[in-house]
């Protein structure tokens, strides 16, 4: 419905996913370094990272987690585009 409307004003069906996938990312990147700052600092992690040895291993496990929470976005937006109402 809100699509639709959207595309009776000209808007492009690019410009339109984008927003909603810049948005929706820096929302779910926020909130997963939170759940990482949170889940992280109460335990004793590791010296050094398992993949880059020189970095730390906070930062490879939030990353993982950015990345984790990015894919599980992507993939609720795309059920989101195929389901045709809700009911």
């Amino acid at each position: 419905m809100i699509y639709e409307r959207e595309r009776r004003t000209g808007l492009s069906r690019s410009a339109y996913m984008m927003s909603k996938v810049i948005v929706l990312g820096l929302i779910t990147a926020i909130q997963a370094v939170i759940i990482a700052f949170i889940g992280f600092t109460v335990r004793d992690l590791p010296d050094k990272g398992l993949i880059l040895s020189s970095s730390s291993p906070f930062l490879e496990m939030t990353f993982t987690l950015i990345v984790l929470a990015f894919t599980s976005m992507m993939v609720g937006l795309l059920i989101s585009s195929l389901v045709r109402a809700a009911r």
